[in-house]
């Protein structure tokens, strides 16, 4: 849409800014829909810890964050959780009263798995997380898609079916960590919160893609594989019926008894009765 509005806009410089408040009011409204979408089903994604109480799934924003222990647990910094899980609210109440450190460039548990996490590798399960599988795929999909046994209904298309979306990449990640985090948070959508810079936050999960090629390839098929069922952007979904490699084990079993049977048509009257004894 934008492009064939350049040459005028280079000839109209005026119109440039309209055209920028324009772009800023969508962009702000399809961040507002998106919030909306996940804002009443995150807690419900959020892990369960040993001792934490799950909040109601409705808790007010203001509540959330370092004021909820089940949240901020989602939010503690993923190498300080022993220090968090041995006294949860001394550590949130820390935080709060700014007396421990937390920011963007802690990476918080919501972006591992509830259990996979390797001190001496960072980058182990980094941003493999279930919890954020389930927010993708409610921002995108709905939350019909996050049920192992939804139904496919009536109704709006979801963001996925408008668009046409066929695979993650990895700036649909980052955006639906940075929802994400911001859900979990008890603050009002800023681009900072206390220390917590976002567009630092923002700049650390673009570094982790554009880093490593090998990383950037086997996190995308993870996602793809989680969300879409194939391995990785391109290839064939493994929902379509695969055709089978190499014998199954049922013809391996009729191939073992016939060669038994061969063996015994060969073998003398008296060896046959001890081949039979054996088996």
């Amino acid at each position: 849409m934008i492009v064939p509005m350049l040459p005028h806009l280079t000839k109209n410089p005026d119109h440039i800014k309209t055209v920028g408040a324009f772009l800023k009011n969508a962009q702000n409204s399809a961040r507002s829909d998106d919030i909306s979408r996940l804002r009443d089903h995150i807690i419900k994604y959020i892990y369960e810890a040993e001792g934490i109480q799950m909040p109601d799934s409705g808790l007010e924003k203001s509540r959330r964050g370092w004021n909820c222990e089940a949240t901020a647990w989602m939010l503690c910094p993923r190498d300080l959780r022993d220090e968090f899980d041995a006294d949860p609210t001394s550590f949130c109440r820390d935080v709060r009263n700014g007396q421990r450190f937390v920011d963007h460039d802690d990476w918080p548990t919501l972006v591992y798995s509830a259990t996979e996490y390797d001190t001496s590798k960072i980058e182990y399960g980094l941003l493999k997380s279930p919890f954020l599988v389930n927010c993708w795929k409610t921002i995108f999909q709905g939350p019909n898609s996050v049920r192992a046994t939804s139904s496919k209904k009536g109704g709006r298309s979801t963001l996925a079916q408008a668009y046409e979306i066929k695979q993650v990449d990895e700036y649909s990640i980052i955006y639906t960590t940075i929802l994400a985090r911001f859900l979990l948070s008890s603050g009002t959508w800023d681009a900072n919160d206390g220390p917590f810079m976002g567009v630092e936050f923002f700049k650390n999960l673009l570094y982790l893609f554009e880093d490593s090629v090998e990383w950037r390839k086997d996190t995308l098929a993870w996602w793809n594989a989680r969300v879409f069922g194939c391995q990785a952007p391109g290839m064939q979904s493994s929902r379509v019926n695969p055709t089978r490699t190499g014998l199954s084990s049922v013809a391996k079993l009729k191939q073992q008894r016939e060669a038994q049977r061969n063996q015994m048509r060969i073998q003398p009257p008296q060896r046959r009765a001890s081949i039979a004894a054996d088996n």
